[in-house]
């Protein structure tokens, strides 16, 4: 788990118009 992966992954999310959020994340 990286800060970088976190923030693209995050940004990745919210373009594709998936505002899920950092709770559906696979990683937490």
């Amino acid at each position: 788990c990286g800060i970088s992966s976190t923030k693209q992954t995050a940004q990745r999310r919210i373009v594709g118009g998936d505002d899920a959020g950092f709770a559906s994340f696979p990683w937490q």
